[in-house]
């Protein structure tokens, strides 16, 4: 079973999808602290395009902090 996408900084379930992605690339922003990561999916290559994700968890991708 797949669990909302909960900020690495803050907990908060306010971490949202912000941007179109590029590849294996997703941009997320938390709508409470302000907070802005990349992800990509685990185990796959970064040029690889993936939809919006449904049934995934923060587990199954690699986070980045972006320092605004």
């Amino acid at each position: 079973m797949a669990y909302p996408i909960k900020c690495p900084d803050c907990d908060s379930y306010s971490f949202y999808y912000r941007s179109d992605r590029t590849g294996n690339v997703r941009r997320y922003e938390c709508k409470d602290c302000g907070s802005v990561y990349i992800a990509t999916l685990k185990g796959m290559p970064s040029k690889s395009v993936i939809s919006e994700p449904k049934n995934m968890n923060s587990d199954a991708l690699y986070w980045e902090k972006v320092i605004v």
